[in-house]
């Protein structure tokens, strides 16, 4: 995520990032297209239609044996009906997920893959402000080993 974002950056002249982790968490691994989806989201869909000085921070820690990654945007914001509607779709199961999102299929396909990894021990959640911007969680257990990691 955080050379999708240095390449942004240079192409979009008002975006700035930060990406700060937690010592206890830089060396745990990322279940792959976890992050950086949701980067590209919060940059299409809240930073890009906000024509103004575009922010992104990505920030992970570990609580309670877990780790936690929080993507928040200064964007445009989602408002309350369609921000319920994702809720929705990133806790629901099977196939009821990748149609509620109407458009939220890739933060729906995310949880779906975690909850398969890691079960009741992983959630996305997505809290959002018109006009203010969008913060998508992201949680799961710790873990030393996996095969398919992404590269922060």
């Amino acid at each position: 995520a955080a050379s999708y974002l240095s390449l942004q950056e240079r192409r979009h002249d008002f975006l700035r990032y930060t990406v700060t982790a937690d010592e206890a968490v830089q060396s745990c691994l990322i279940p792959a297209l976890t992050v950086q989806p949701i980067v590209e989201n919060a940059l299409i869909h809240g930073c890009e239609p906000s024509r103004g000085d575009m922010r992104i921070d990505i920030t992970a820690k570990a609580e309670g044996g877990d780790v936690v990654i929080t993507v928040r945007d200064n964007g445009v914001g989602i408002g309350s009906e369609r921000l319920a509607e994702l809720n929705r779709a990133v806790t629901a199961g099977g196939d009821e997920a990748n149609t509620t999102a109407g458009g939220g299929v890739g933060l729906s396909n995310i949880a779906q893959r975690l909850h398969l990894r890691f079960g009741e021990r992983s959630a996305v959640s997505i809290e959002s402000k018109p006009g203010e911007g969008t913060a998508v969680t992201v949680r799961f257990p710790q873990t030393k080993e996996e095969a398919n990691t992404e590269h922060e």
